[in-house]
């Protein structure tokens, strides 16, 4: 996104939600905030929430880690579970490895179990409700196939929750995990709207090299709240400001992604709940956002040029061992 772009966002931010600024929290914390949020970090409370101690040392040390961390594990429900800790720390998961299924691919050694630790799971509702940390407006989830259960014990939060971006796996890397279809059943139960996949393709054992991508194993999903019950849910909202700061930070996030036509619906499903002026404050800081992006022509011979420029990417972003989409959103 261009720097004139993002200094606008900012500037809505500042302006309309300077009583709760706009909250991100961020489950699987360990590394840091992504790129595409670290533009808007002054004008942001960040909630992490990870369990490694390692990580977490490392996140109290960080000037820009998070305002508030949660060191616990989340899931479901209150219980204990074991952690299982791989051979790469990233690869750790509260679910087994399914190492046959991952021994036809390159690298599954990654996933060898090395350790195990008990670990007592709490909730997100729970969490939120005993230390009075208040709504989130995003969340992203990483947490090697615990992601459905941890969303299942923080249902209340997710009710005033804007976006969602969440791991997903389409193949069973995990013994007993939570497939794409419960992840994305489960989401859209809860009012949400699929939005966009990057893929992560995996080639087999044997094969290292070559313009094919493999088989799809996982992928991150966005997933933003529908504008009409969005809409339907700012009726419960008593102060007309806070309801116009919700309705900025959604039209925010939308264009973070990309997305400028939801961020109109966003402000057409919700006029009862902004003024006109703030209406077209809106409207106009959308067209301007979206006007940076290069607008689609129609010449002879541009569906053969397409293909051309696809199968050139897609054999550049191929490595040894996988191949990945570019990026999540427009």
């Amino acid at each position: 996104m261009r720097k004139r772009n993002i200094q606008r966002l900012r500037r809505l931010l500042t302006q309309h939600s300077e009583e709760e600024q706009l909250t991100l929290l961020d489950i699987g914390a360990s590394g840091g905030l992504q790129d595409r949020w670290t533009p808007f970090r002054k004008e942001m409370r960040v909630i992490g929430v990870e369990p490694d101690p390692n990580a977490i040392q490392a996140l109290e040390q960080d000037d820009e880690g998070p305002d508030v961390l949660l060191s616990a594990a989340m899931g479901a429900r209150r219980e204990e579970k074991t952690l299982h800790i791989t051979k790469k720390r990233e690869c750790s998961s509260l679910f087994k490895p399914n190492i046959d299924f991952l021994k036809r691919f390159h690298e599954h050694h990654r996933f060898d179990v090395e350790n195990s630790i008990t670990l007592q799971l709490k909730t997100l509702d729970t969490e939120f409700s005993e230390k009075g940390l208040g709504n989130v407006d995003f969340i992203k989830v990483d947490v090697q196939g615990s992601e459905k259960d941890i969303l299942e014990g923080g249902r209340n939060l997710l009710a005033m929750t804007l976006g969602v971006e969440i791991e997903i796996e389409f193949q069973p890397l995990y013994l007993g995990q939570p497939l794409f279809g419960e992840v994305d059943t489960a989401m859209r139960l809860s009012g949400f709207q699929l939005f966009d996949i990057s893929r992560h393709f995996w080639r087999r054992q044997g094969c290292r090299r070559g313009s094919y991508r493999g088989q799809l194993i996982w992928g991150d999903a966005l997933y933003l709240k529908d504008a009409d019950l969005l809409a339907s849910e700012l009726d419960r909202v008593d102060a007309p400001k806070r309801r116009c700061g919700i309705v900025a930070k959604a039209v925010v996030i939308s264009l973070i992604y990309g997305y400028p036509d939801y961020a109109k619906e966003l402000i057409s499903a919700n006029e009862r709940h902004i003024s006109s002026d703030i209406q077209e404050e809106l409207s106009g800081e959308i067209d301007v956002v979206s006007r940076g992006r290069i607008s689609a022509i129609e010449f002879r011979g541009k569906t053969r040029l397409a293909n051309l420029f696809h199968d050139i990417g897609s054999w550049l972003s191929c490595s040894a061992l996988n191949s990945d989409d570019r990026k999540l959103g427009n």
